[in-house]
């Protein structure tokens, strides 16, 4: 091996050569020409005593005769070489220097696997490291959280409580509901915060993250549907129209590209929600008697209700948030084909930058140029969490974008059911002895002898509970 910087060599292995195992690069050294020389991939010498260079080499003058070598060639380069001496003056035959290259080759693919098994072990190490580390930040979040959520609790019910107090004014009214309206969006936060942590943990295995989740069969229609009732109020606010349709036919802009990107080619463009219709769907808004939910097609998926409300809950709110007034926003869904069910939500908002979508799924990423038109607050959380909940469902989510005409969020799920812990029916751990009291009766018997245990370590807490009962 050679070290051109130190200029020095080291025989690694070595066999009936008793020479040191180290000595200093000289220009007479036989292995250094064979690296050095690139357009070569050999280097015989028949008779070194006469060569006019390596003839004054030390090895030579020692009783070396005879060298043939081979580079040791890496993909970072020549680092040394494989070569046989002789005290003898000797030819090898073409067999023999294919036989000789062809070890180099293996030499040169064992010591590449060491290398990287010796990174693969240190690279295991820091991993284990690394998921110690996520681990107790994970237990540190956790204990945070805990801690923040107590006093929050306490802050949110007497806010809650005074706001039900007729004696206050106008300024002390406004004053609890800013009170009330941070704590809650305190807790929202310390809430997406865990979300988040809790699928890093996983280190975005999909396969892995399936296992948070539990299955069950959900007709997706109405599931929507019921949705997208929670929404009317944000969006009255700002006289926003929600439409909602249901599609026979997948929409030409739902593909299997999972890479985000913003296009202004026809073929890509978002569909209006008029040119949908064209394509066979069925629509339905809470001021049309002409349809109901009895008159929709039945789409069955299966997924989790809880965290699948929150991905449309999220597209819908920002659908919402980042919408000029009276506009309209359009919510789609329908089946892609035989084993998929994509849902879509548009908007006619400011839409994002090309440069900046690649941020979109990111933790507290906020999207340059790109505001709330109504004020409304933005964790950057959301969409991090959408596409860790998509991932977990195995199902994948698509953005088109336009500056100035909207975005279009696209998420397609699989409809067949996945390994993972299936929801058990919950079953009360009271089940009345035939010895015991019915407690019904001792409380219509006497009410003022029903105790309540409060199961709370914040005293704020079990002052607070104390007041209200």
């Amino acid at each position: 091996m050679l070290d051109l910087t130190s200029k020095r060599l080291w025989f690694k292995s070595k066999v009936g050569f008793e020479e040191p195992n180290q000595v200093d690069l000289e220009n007479n050294i036989m292995c250094l020409h064979t690296c050095s020389n690139l357009n070569e991939d050999k280097l015989m010498v028949q008779d070194c005593s006469g060569h006019n260079i390596f003839y004054d080499n030390p090895f030579v003058k020692n009783g070396l005769n005879f060298y043939a070598g081979v580079p040791l060639i890496t993909p970072g380069g020549r680092v040394g070489t494989l070569c046989v001496l002789d005290s003898r003056k000797k030819e090898l035959d073409q067999r023999q220097i294919e036989t000789l290259q062809r070890l180099s080759r293996q030499i040169v693919y064992l010591m590449e696997f060491k290398v990287t098994s010796s990174r693969m072990t240190i690279l295991q190490e820091r991993n284990v490291m690394l998921q110690s580390q996520l681990e107790e930040k994970t237990h540190v979040l956790g204990v945070v959280s805990h801690d923040i959520r107590q006093p929050l609790t306490s802050i949110t019910a007497s806010s809650e409580m005074l706001l039900m107090n007729k004696d206050l004014d106008a300024s002390q009214t406004e004053l609890v509901r800013n009170n009330l309206s941070s704590a809650k969006y305190i807790s929202s936060l310390v809430g997406e915060l865990l979300e988040v942590v809790k699928y890093d943990t996983y280190n975005n295995n999909s396969d892995t993250k399936t296992n948070l989740l539990e299955l069950e069969m959900v007709e997706m229609v109405t599931f929507i549907q019921q949705i997208l009732m929670k929404h009317a109020m944000s969006a009255k606010k700002k006289n926003i129209f929600i439409k909602f349709g249901v599609e026979v036919c997948p929409p030409d802009h739902c593909t299997d590209d999972t890479t985000n990107a913003a296009t202004t080619s026809p073929k890509q463009r978002p569909c209006s929600f008029e040119e949908h219709c064209r394509r066979s769907i069925l629509w339905w808004d809470d001021s049309d008697d002409s349809h109901n939910l009895r008159t929709l097609p039945v789409i069955t998926c299966f997924i989790d209700q809880v965290k699948m409300e929150q991905v449309v809950n999220n597209l819908i709110s920002n659908a919402v948030k980042f919408s000029a007034y009276d506009s309209t926003c359009e919510v789609l869904i329908g089946r892609k084909d035989d084993s998929r069910v994509f849902v879509s939500v548009k908007d006619y908002g400011q839409g994002i930058p090309e440069q900046e979508i690649h941020k979109l799924f990111k933790p507290f990423e906020k999207i340059a140029g790109v505001k709330p038109t109504g004020g409304e607050s933005s964790t950057g959380l959301g969409l991090n969490i959408v596409k860790n909940i998509i991932d977990a469902h195995q199902g994948k989510i698509n953005v088109l974008s336009i500056v100035g005409e909207g975005s279009t969020f696209t998420i397609t799920l699989p409809t067949h059911s996945l390994p993972c812990r299936i929801p058990q029916p919950i079953q009360s751990t009271l089940t009345r002895h035939p010895t015991q009291p019915n407690l019904n009766a001792a409380v219509e018997h006497d009410a003022k002898k029903l105790n309540i245990l409060i199961a709370d370590d914040y005293d704020v807490n079990r002052s607070l509970i104390v007041r209200i009962f």
